[in-house]
């Protein structure tokens, strides 16, 4: 009889989440072109200090979460407070708007993929997660959203694809290779 892995083994709530959800505590189109993102990403793959790290992190996360248009950053802001509340119908509805408003804006998928994701309906999340990845391939945050939705579903190597290429993306995602680590412990335990 197969093990049964669920993703509480693999992380406390507190990190399975921050990754997914560590732009909430931002409100700032991030435009996917702008020079600031690759400055930052090449200064992230080089960074050496847990401090240098966070700053890029936190500014690579400022940089998606703009957009040019007040009345879309005045949306993701009212979807961002109902999804900290955990007033999922309403943040559902925001961001519904905000990527019917906006398809062009990477993070009001990822938005919608978080809210998704924590209400179940992980199908709904993975192709938002597409979206946002179309829109912005190094999207670190989706990659980690889409491992583990795999998890959860107990598709174990598509969950360590998605984290391996968000390590390959954001080398310092600790919580993320610490998962990759547990994955393939169960892997070897369930092959014996």
């Amino acid at each position: 009889m197969r093990a049964r892995f669920r993703l509480s083994k693999l992380l406390p709530t507190t990190v399975i989440l921050s990754g997914l959800l560590l732009s909430l505590a931002t409100s700032a189109w991030g435009d996917q072109q702008d020079q600031r993102l690759n400055l930052a990403f090449a200064q992230l793959a080089k960074a050496s200090s847990p401090q240098g790290v966070r700053v890029l992190e936190s500014r690579i996360w400022q940089i998606w979460l703009e957009h040019p248009q007040p009345r879309i950053n005045e949306m993701m802001r009212w979807g961002v407070e109902a999804l900290n509340t955990q007033d999922y119908p309403t943040a559902l509805k925001l961001f519904d708007s905000l990527v019917e408003a906006a398809p062009e804006f990477a993070e009001g998928w990822n938005k919608r993929a978080t809210v998704r994701f924590l209400v179940g309906n992980y199908e709904g999340s993975i192709e938002d997660i597409r979206k946002t990845l179309a829109l912005e391939p190094r999207h670190f945050g989706a990659l980690s959203g889409l491992g583990m939705i795999h998890t959860n579903q107990e598709r174990w190597f598509a969950a360590m694809a998605a984290f391996e290429q968000a390590l390959r993306i954001h080398p310092h995602l600790i919580g993320v290779r610490h998962t990759i680590n547990k994955l393939q412990q169960q892997l070897r335990k369930e092959s014996t």
